[in-house]
């Protein structure tokens, strides 16, 4: 891992879980979070500053595809603007989110 990354080490398994699955290239890590930094710093609409581990985990799950990665970043930050109470009290425990997370939905398309 990059020494100048603030992330979560994962163990070697996993580590190479990422670099098959996801792309993940450990000499590239730092680079590809330095761009979405750069990225970041030109986009008016998007007032945050994740921290490294958080850029990471959107890089992961875009597998490491910049251009998806940053529209998931967009789209993330979109939507805690346009609906602040969906992100706030997250707690499971909480009734009303237990009973959404009780209820099974099927889409047939």
């Amino acid at each position: 891992m990059s020494s100048d990354l603030k992330i979560r080490e994962i163990s070697p398994e996993l580590l190479e879980h990422a670099k098959k699955e996801l792309n993940e290239d450990p000499k590239r890590r730092a680079d590809d979070v330095r761009a979405l930094r750069e990225w970041l710093k030109k986009q008016p609409h998007i007032r945050a500053e994740p921290d490294d581990q958080m850029l990471i985990t959107f890089l992961r799950g875009c597998k490491f595809r910049m251009e998806k990665t940053k529209e998931k970043i967009d789209m993330y930050y979109t939507m805690r603007t346009a609906i602040p109470d969906f992100f706030k009290e997250r707690d499971l425990r909480r009734a009303d989110l237990k009973q959404c997370l009780q209820v099974k939905c099927v889409f047939l398309i």
